[in-house]
């Protein structure tokens, strides 16, 4: 089922809640649910997530805020983002791109985080 945030993001899930797609803009509007589904997501799955960034159009300071916070959640489950050139460029930037793990395809994403391809 499809979230709509502020008419500005929107998040899918898909691979049994392990696969987070957005689309739209992570800012101050958007954060804040964004960060409960992700908490949502890593709770349910009791694995690794994939955050699907691929169509996000803003980035702001509070939507990286949420990608750091993500990215230090202890125990074993954690993110794998896939960003657009725009966001990864954001992140290298910042100097932040050795915070996360970052994939470049859908095949590394679903590799990285274990998840059987559909």
């Amino acid at each position: 089922m499809t979230t709509n945030i502020a008419n500005s993001l929107s998040i899918e899930p898909a691979r049994s809640g392990r696969w987070l797609r957005f689309d739209g803009d992570l800012n101050f509007a958007t954060v804040d649910e964004a960060r409960r589904l992700i908490a949502r997501a890593l709770a349910e799955a009791k694995a690794d997530v994939v955050l699907d960034l691929r169509h996000v159009g803003l980035l702001t300071s509070m939507g990286i805020e949420l990608l750091i916070e993500a990215s230090r959640l202890d125990g074993a489950t954690s993110c794998v983002i896939l960003p657009n050139g725009r966001v990864e460029e954001v992140l290298r930037i910042a100097k932040l791109e050795s915070r996360f793990r970052i994939a470049h395809s859908e095949d590394e994403a679903l590799r990285m985080a274990g998840i059987d391809g559909d």
